[in-house]
């Protein structure tokens, strides 16, 4: 999959067309009724905007290109969530038709509850020309949508047995400030280390297949795919909790926001005891409802499974990994890898065939043994074996998503960090 050749990249700075792609997406949102035609307008506009971004690596190094060419995409997904799916409005202050957390539909008819109706009443403001602008900018930018009756499922608290906590500004921004540091630090050690020799082998696509060449994969193989595995998630960890907290920094510091709006990204990693739980509950959910709403869609209204199925339920989680390895791909062309060298879609779905294992074993397990499902963790040998697998789940199918990228490392390609720390000098 190439962008089409006849459609030329607009000649402009990624960061100016990044900017003019929230700008669009805001004015759809906050000044259109939600059946209006301007809004699926502005979807060739969006595609436009990701196209280019995707196509101006030579604006940046690699890593930068590769960080906006997957956010463009995200912002078309939340535009598309937003303006098309959801149908999100002022007047409502979310979407016209709320689908609550639980996800039934309601007959079509229009779906309001007593936490919506409390919540809009709550935040209702005056309708202007600037209001409007400014809720279309917030709800734009609010992947999560913290602290509203659409937020995402499994959003980590500052504390996890008092979900009502929130720091004060000083206590957070000295949080935010001491995290932060420490992101980059670990990630100027990973980036301070020098490539592999002959990376094209060490990382070749001959490497990413395991078991049906088993009987070759020597012990130091196995370490490197351990540790590949290990710092790729390591410093994906430290990127994307390092970036929101230098915004928090910022927007809380100068008094434009509030710490409530910026609960942690990540859960506990002792939750991770299953690939479901790794991706759900530990790892970040800012692209689960823009992910999950398609999906939804694809399910309900195209294929029209029934509700609460076993089919409908498998299609949504299918559906949901494989627009997550689309957008992680669109951000690996951004970074100067070509579609034809990547394997990230099929290890993104390799994560859905994963969860459909666990819950094919669990169920299994439970009908052998006359186990039923109880509120609260698993019995603490459960969770030991589970986190084996996911382990050993990770470092078999992690290489499918880094070998391509590590194997086009050299001396000559710049770190993602500006400044090195560790080597005092500007990379």
């Amino acid at each position: 999959m190439e962008f089409p050749n006849f459609i030329s990249p607009i000649p402009i700075h990624p960061i100016l067309l990044l900017s003019l792609q929230i700008l669009s997406s805001t004015l759809a949102v906050c000044y259109t009724p939600t059946a209006s035609l301007w809004r699926p307008a502005v979807l060739p506009l969006q595609l436009i905007f990701v196209h280019s971004i995707v196509s101006s690596v030579n604006y940046m190094r690699p890593f930068w290109a590769s960080l906006l060419g997957g956010l463009s995409f995200v912002l078309f997904l939340q535009f598309f969530d937003l303006n098309l799916l959801s149908k999100w409005s002022f007047e409502h202050n979310g979407p016209v038709d709320w689908v609550p957390s639980s996800g039934k539909k309601l007959n079509g008819a229009t779906r309001t509850t007593e936490a919506h109706q409390n919540f809009h009443a709550k935040v209702s403001v005056i309708d202007t020309l600037w209001n409007r602008f400014r809720w279309g900018f917030n709800v734009n930018c609010a992947l999560r949508h913290i602290n509203t009756p659409q937020e995402s499922k499994n959003c980590p608290h500052f504390h996890a047995q008092d979900p009502e906590y929130t720091p004060s500004r000083p206590v957070f921004l000295a949080r935010s400030f001491l995290i932060a540091v420490c992101a980059y630090m670990t990630m100027d050690v990973f980036s301070s280390q020098p490539p592999p020799p002959d990376p094209a082998t060490l990382f070749g696509a001959d490497r990413v297949r395991f078991f049906t060449r088993l009987g070759d994969v020597t012990a130091e193989e196995l370490a490197m795919r351990i540790m590949v595995t290990v710092a790729g998630f390591l410093n994906s960890y430290c990127l994307i909790t390092g970036v929101p907290l230098l915004m928090s920094f910022f927007f809380v510091g100068f008094g434009l926001s509030e710490p409530r709006f910026w609960r942690p990204l990540f859960g506990s990693l002792l939750d991770a005891y299953s690939v479901r739980r790794f991706w759900g509950n530990f790892w970040h959910q800012n692209l689960r409802r823009m992910m999950g709403e398609p999906a939804l869609f694809l399910s309900r209204s195209i294929l029209h499974l029934p509700e609460g199925g076993i089919l409908e339920r498998y299609t949504k989680i299918m559906a949901t990994f494989y627009i997550s390895g689309v957008v992680h791909a669109i951000a690996d062309l951004a970074g100067g890898l070509p579609w034809s060298k990547q394997l990230t879609v099929k290890f993104f779905v390799t994560q859905a065939l994963g969860i459909i294992i666990e819950d094919t074993v669990e169920a299994v397990y439970r009908a052998i043994c006359g186990k039923k499902r109880t509120p609260g963790p698993p019995a603490f040998w459960i969770r030991i074996v589970g986190y084996v697998w996911l382990a050993g789940f990770l470092v078999w199918s992690t290489p499918m998503w880094v070998y391509p990228g590590a194997s086009r490392t050299s001396e000559g390609t710049r770190s993602i960090l500006p400044y090195s720390v560790i080597n005092r000098e500007w990379t």
